[in-house]
Protein backbone atom coordinates (compact mmCIF):
# COMPACT_ATOMS: atom_id res chain seq x y z
CA UNK A 1 0.00 0.00 0.00
CA UNK A 2 1.40 3.58 -0.95
CA UNK A 3 2.11 5.88 2.15
CA UNK A 4 0.75 9.16 1.00
CA UNK A 5 3.42 11.68 0.45
CA UNK A 6 3.78 15.18 2.41
CA UNK A 7 2.09 16.75 -0.98
CA UNK A 8 -0.69 14.57 -1.32
CA UNK A 9 -3.62 16.58 0.76
CA UNK A 10 -2.89 19.79 -0.96
CA UNK A 11 -2.48 18.17 -4.29
CA UNK A 12 -5.70 16.02 -3.07
CA UNK A 13 -7.65 19.14 -2.33
CA UNK A 14 -6.75 21.07 -5.73
CA UNK A 15 -8.54 18.47 -7.70
CA UNK A 16 -10.96 18.26 -5.35
CA UNK A 17 -11.67 21.91 -5.76
CA UNK A 18 -11.10 21.81 -9.87
CA UNK A 19 -14.16 19.19 -9.49
CA UNK A 20 -16.23 21.36 -7.74
CA UNK A 21 -15.54 24.66 -9.94
CA UNK A 22 -16.36 22.12 -13.31
CA UNK A 23 -19.47 21.17 -11.95
CA UNK A 24 -20.45 24.89 -10.80
CA UNK A 25 -19.70 25.86 -14.88
CA UNK A 26 -21.88 23.24 -15.97
CA UNK A 27 -19.47 20.62 -16.96
CA UNK A 28 -20.42 16.93 -15.55
CA UNK A 29 -19.74 13.20 -14.99
CA UNK A 30 -21.77 10.53 -17.42
CA UNK A 31 -21.06 7.19 -17.63
CA UNK A 32 -23.02 4.37 -19.54
CA UNK A 33 -23.42 1.05 -19.54
CA UNK A 34 -25.80 -1.98 -20.78
CA UNK A 35 -27.37 -1.41 -17.99
CA UNK A 36 -28.33 2.75 -18.34
CA UNK A 37 -26.73 5.89 -18.27
CA UNK A 38 -25.54 7.68 -14.60
CA UNK A 39 -24.79 11.84 -14.88
CA UNK A 40 -23.58 13.98 -12.16
CA UNK A 41 -23.85 17.86 -12.26
CA UNK A 42 -24.91 20.77 -10.88
CA UNK A 43 -28.38 22.24 -11.53
CA UNK A 44 -27.62 25.88 -9.79
CA UNK A 45 -29.84 24.90 -6.88
CA UNK A 46 -27.10 22.21 -5.65
CA UNK A 47 -25.40 19.01 -7.24
CA UNK A 48 -26.92 16.07 -8.55
CA UNK A 49 -27.25 12.48 -9.19
CA UNK A 50 -29.44 11.13 -12.41
CA UNK A 51 -29.88 7.12 -12.95
CA UNK A 52 -31.52 6.43 -16.43
CA UNK A 53 -31.92 2.67 -17.68
CA UNK A 54 -33.28 -0.46 -16.95
CA UNK A 55 -34.41 0.40 -13.30
CA UNK A 56 -37.31 3.55 -13.03
CA UNK A 57 -35.29 6.75 -13.20
CA UNK A 58 -33.78 8.02 -10.00
CA UNK A 59 -32.34 11.57 -8.88
CA UNK A 60 -30.41 12.03 -5.59
CA UNK A 61 -28.81 15.22 -4.79
CA UNK A 62 -26.30 16.07 -2.82
CA UNK A 63 -26.20 19.23 -0.43
CA UNK A 64 -22.85 20.15 0.27
CA UNK A 65 -20.03 19.92 -1.58
CA UNK A 66 -18.65 17.37 0.99
CA UNK A 67 -21.60 14.70 0.17
CA UNK A 68 -21.48 15.18 -3.34
CA UNK A 69 -17.62 14.65 -3.36
CA UNK A 70 -18.03 11.76 -1.14
CA UNK A 71 -20.79 10.53 -3.75
CA UNK A 72 -18.16 11.16 -7.21
CA UNK A 73 -15.28 9.27 -5.22
CA UNK A 74 -17.46 6.27 -4.40
CA UNK A 75 -18.77 5.73 -7.60
CA UNK A 76 -15.27 5.89 -9.16
CA UNK A 77 -13.35 4.19 -6.31
CA UNK A 78 -13.22 0.76 -8.31
CA UNK A 79 -12.96 2.59 -11.41
CA UNK A 80 -9.66 4.77 -10.37
CA UNK A 81 -8.42 1.52 -9.00
CA UNK A 82 -8.33 -1.02 -11.61
CA UNK A 83 -4.93 -0.55 -12.88
CA UNK A 84 -3.21 -0.57 -9.69
CA UNK A 85 -3.77 -3.60 -7.99
CA UNK A 86 -2.90 -5.05 -5.47
CA UNK A 87 -1.91 -1.39 -4.50
CA UNK A 88 -3.89 1.50 -4.10
CA UNK A 89 -3.67 4.88 -5.76
CA UNK A 90 -3.04 7.98 -3.46
CA UNK A 91 -5.95 9.74 -2.80
CA UNK A 92 -4.12 12.78 -5.51
CA UNK A 93 -3.85 9.90 -8.20
CA UNK A 94 -7.39 9.34 -7.72
CA UNK A 95 -8.81 12.85 -7.62
CA UNK A 96 -6.77 13.62 -10.10
CA UNK A 97 -8.63 10.96 -12.29
CA UNK A 98 -11.97 11.68 -11.27
CA UNK A 99 -11.12 15.50 -12.37
CA UNK A 100 -10.33 13.67 -16.01
CA UNK A 101 -13.39 12.27 -16.21
CA UNK A 102 -15.52 15.73 -16.33
CA UNK A 103 -16.66 16.81 -19.34
CA UNK A 104 -18.93 19.27 -21.14
CA UNK A 105 -22.72 19.15 -20.88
Amino acid sequence: MRSMAPDDEPQSKAARQQVLRGLRAGMGFFSACKEGITRFSCDGSGFRRDDEGELPPSCERYATDAEMLAALRRFYDWESQQDAYPQRKSEVEVWRYIAAQLRPR
